[in-house]
């Protein structure tokens, strides 16, 4: 879900995944639970207890999607901890216990009704499957990553029931003594999942480190483009596994324009880039009290005719409109228009003066927010002036 608010010069972006997401795979997940208890009630085989846990740990992976993405919840992440910790300490306990019943009764079959467990096996197995391709599918195509983490747990329930159906197949056949057998391996296979829980625990005590190295990341991303000046805040919310990130980027005035724009510039990547992210909200404000930066190709003095290897870089206060530094930049290896567009982009110029502006050199500049700017002037010094006054008219 993208959401755009405006007010004044500022841009909020709010980009989460959907309420819906949650909501159907809390949804299947019960559906699992309680048809397998059921099932097991009705069929007393230990091959449907196996599904009964790996059905019960498909609630985690949607608790902490939801505890990330809900404001509220992700101030406050004890209850999340505590809840996959006793999940994850009852799935083993029933695992465990019925192993342990298993050796204790010499694996003797109690198996009743082998053909309805083998029935229900099968639409349990049917049910996992639509479970992890509709969770993945209603899933935004820029969170799959999220929705591939949702649905993984669902591939567990078809892969653990596949198994279970043969000790009731079996049974429906006359053999029931292969039933507990069958159900001890069963068991076994079940517990495949509680490895990759136990990871999210231990992820989430290191929490804060991992918070701080998304937000190092981010952060040195965003100030990759020359029209964002800083980043004042920005925080990261993590519990391990997922993520949600919170900040605040100042842009030049020269872009006020654009903000729309920038902030989509923004939200695709970051959430590519970090991968396990559940939503962002960003917060773009423009201001005139900051530096900006100009190119002017340049030589001896005189400004060139089109993109060459020498260039003028001058810096401007925005807020007084002053020139208060000029630098020379000498890109004499590079031949190429696009070499030396992309050595002047990493220069973090905000405008590139050209006495003449071609369609190709103002697309290439727009994708990174550089203002190409037409001047007439010959000569630098008037080249300066004329930019002086172009930037008045750009900001009032």
């Amino acid at each position: 879900m993208l959401a755009i608010w405006v007010r004044g010069m500022e841009r909020r972006i709010f980009d989460i995944l959907p309420k819906k997401t949650f909501g159907i795979a809390l949804i299947f997940s019960s559906v699992l639970f309680i048809f397998s208890t059921l099932l097991y009630l009705f069929t007393r085989t230990p091959n449907v207890v196996a599904i009964i846990v790996v059905s019960l740990i498909t609630y985690t992976n949607t608790l902490t999607a939801l505890f990330v993405w809900s404001e509220k919840l992700r101030r406050n992440s004890l209850p999340y901890i505590v809840l996959l910790i006793i999940l994850v300490a009852v799935s083993v306990g029933m695992l465990v216990f019925e192993i342990y019943y298993l050796l204790a009764r010499k694996f003797v079959a109690e198996i009743v009704e082998p053909g309805y467990a083998t029935l229900g096996l099968l639409i349990l197995l049917i049910l996992g499957y639509f479970a992890n391709q509709i969770v993945e599918k209603i899933t935004p195509e820029l969170y799959w990553r999220v929705g591939r983490f949702l649905g993984e747990d669902y591939i567990n329930v078809v892969y653990v029931s596949a198994f279970a159906m043969i000790g009731p197949a079996i049974a429906f056949f006359g053999v029931t003594s292969l039933d507990p057998y069958m159900g001890f391996l069963t068991l076994l296979i079940a517990f495949m999942p509680i490895p990759g829980k136990i990871r999210n625990i231990r992820m989430y005590l290191r929490r804060e480190e991992i918070a701080k190295t998304m937000e190092e990341t981010i952060r040195k991303w965003l100030l990759s483009i020359p029209a964002i000046k800083d980043v004042p805040e920005i925080k990261v919310y993590s519990l391990g596994p997922l993520a949600f990130a919170e900040f605040r980027v100042m842009v030049s005035e020269l872009i006020r324009d654009r903000l729309e724009v920038l902030g989509d510039s923004i939200r695709v990547p970051i959430v590519d880039m970090i991968g396990n992210l559940v939503g962002i909200h960003a917060y773009l404000s423009t201001t005139r009290d900051t530096q900006v930066l100009v190119g002017i190709p340049a030589e001896d003095s005189k400004v060139s005719s089109r993109l060459a290897g020498k260039c003028v870089v001058v810096r401007v206060d925005l807020s007084k409109l002053e020139v208060i530094g000029t630098e020379r930049v000498e890109l004499s290896d590079l031949k190429e228009e696009d070499e030396i567009l992309r050595s002047l982009i990493s220069k973090r110029l905000d405008v590139l003066c050209l006495r003449e502006v071609d369609k190709k050199i103002k697309n290439y500049l727009d994708g990174w927010f550089i203002i190409p700017m037409q001047i007439e002037s010959d000569t630098v010094d008037a080249a300066q002036k004329e930019l002086i006054e172009n930037l008045r008219k750009l900001i009032e």
